[in-house]
C-alpha cells in the first residue's frame, strides 16, 4: 500500500496531550497523522495489515469530511453523538472489511466499543450496543 503525500507521522509532542496520546491516527486539517511506529511500518515493503487498516480507517474519515465539508463535519462530529458514532462506525467497518480481505479478524472489538463509549469519543454510544454491532460485522 503506497502512502499518500498527505499522510504524516504525528508530532512527537502529541504523546503528552490528553486526547491525542490515545489516538493511533487522526484526520485533521487535510492531513492524516499516524503514530510514528505506524507511519514507519507502513513504509516497509511488507507493512502490518492492522496498521494498513488504521490508514484505511483514516482515509474513510477524509472521504466523510470531503463529502460533508470540513466545517459542517467538525460541528456535527463535536456536537452530535449520533453523527460522531455513525462516522466512527463507518470508518471501523471499512477497517474490518479491509482486514477481512486479508483473512484477518478485527482483534479489538471490546477495546473499540469501550473507547467509543468513553470520554475519548465524547461518549458517542452505549458500550453493549456498539459491541453487538462490531461483533456482527466481524462474524459476517
Amino acid at each position: 500500500m503506497s502512502i499518500p503525500e498527505f499522510v504524516k507521522p504525528a508530532p512527537s509532542y502529541w504523546q503528552y496531550l490528553p486526547y491525542f496520546k490515545h489516538l493511533r491516527g487522526v484526520y485533521l486539517f487535510g492531513k492524516v497523522y499516524l503514530k510514528k511506529e505506524i507511519y514507519e511500518n507502513l513504509n516497509n515493503p511488507s507493512p502490518d495489515p492492522y496498521f494498513e487498516s488504521i490508514l484505511v480507517h483514516e482515509l474513510k474519515h477524509k472521504e466523510q469530511v470531503e463529502k460533508t465539508g470540513y466545517i459542517i463535519f467538525s460541528i456535527k462530529y463535536l456536537f452530535s453523538r449520533n453523527f460522531r458514532l455513525n462516522s466512527e462506525l463507518e470508518a471501523i467497518k471499512a477497517q474490518i472489511t479491509f482486514l477481512k480481505s486479508k483473512d484477518i479478524k478485527y482483534p479489538y472489538i471490546e477495546r473499540t466499543a469501550k473507547a467509543l463509549s468513553s470520554w475519548v469519543y465524547l461518549w458517542a454510544g452505549d458500550y453493549a450496543v456498539i459491541k453487538t454491532v462490531l461483533d456482527s460485522w466481524v462474524r459476517k
